[in-house]
């Protein structure tokens, strides 16, 4: 049985420079076109993100952000994602003390005029303060993001499925994300589209189809002596509550006749 997410409350954020292409807002029109009720956040504070799942857990979140490398305090490397708050002493060594201890907040150091990090939140902060409900799919458009210690912070909040890019991503990393959720949502205004128009699918049908066709790789320029091939998108999965799909759609209808006895023939629908 395929499932909608357990709750219609979605959340669509941006916390990149406006330098970079913003996938948030067609996201979110997308999303409550098919009623689902959606809070946009053109930037991000910690609060807000602490708060987006207070009254009701999230059944899907698309975040843009920064993704760094930390050293967590028992040594290990987490990868943590990048508000666009300011760290200033004030707040670290006050209000946001107690979540910089326990490893919750780490800082990303950035180029701007003020000299100040901003904070980034950890798998820690995952688990403590976002809270999921059962087949619900987040995909978080930012640099190294699909690291394994990153994601387990998302599935062990009840996420159902979790993506992201498994490195460096570049500035149209988020256009195979629009891909996701035009399929799932059965939009057909991302290229290429079809004709006559198609239904919505299942994740695990769009999946196989943006591997088969590349359409999971990051398609931005490669960076300068990059040796490697362009991040791809990378999926993790909640063991027992997986996201599954996001609008119902008819897969296939079959007509069968009507065997000896039976007055009438039968359309089977899946």
């Amino acid at each position: 049985m395929c499932n909608l997410p357990g709750s219609n409350a979605a959340v669509t954020a941006f916390s990149l420079e406006n330098t970079f292409p913003n996938s948030a807002p067609t996201i979110a029109g997308w999303l409550r076109n098919h009623k689902y009720n959606v809070t946009e956040f053109p930037r991000t504070t910690v609060d807000q993100i602490k708060n987006w799942s207070a009254a009701k857990p999230l059944g899907v979140l698309f975040w843009q952000s920064h993704g760094i490398y930390y050293k967590k305090k028992d040594g290990t490397r987490g990868v943590a994602l990048v508000t666009r708050q300011f760290a200033t002493d004030e707040m670290i060594n006050g209000r946001y003390k107690a979540m910089v201890d326990a490893g919750e907040l780490d800082f990303a150091i950035d180029d701007n005029p003020w000299k100040l990090p901003y904070f980034a939140i950890t798998s820690e902060f995952v688990r403590k303060y976002i809270r999921f409900a059962p087949n619900s799919i987040a995909v978080v458009d930012a640099c190294l993001a699909g690291d394994a210690e990153l994601a387990k912070g998302f599935t062990d909040a009840n996420c159902g499925s979790f993506a992201s890019w498994d490195w460096l991503s570049g500035p149209y990393s988020g256009t195979p994300c629009l891909k996701v959720f035009d399929r799932l949502l059965g939009m057909n205004e991302e290229p290429p589209v079809s004709s006559p128009p198609e239904r919505s699918f299942s994740l695990k049908a769009i999946r196989w189809w943006m591997s088969a066709f590349g359409f999971d790789v990051d398609p931005s320029p490669m960076y300068e002596n990059q040796v490697r091939p362009n991040a791809k998108l990378t999926w993790f999965h909640h063991p027992t509550a997986p996201g599954h799909i996001l609008r119902p759609s008819i897969m296939r209808a079959l007509h069968e006749n009507a065997l000896p006895g039976e007055p009438f023939a039968k359309y089977l629908i899946e």
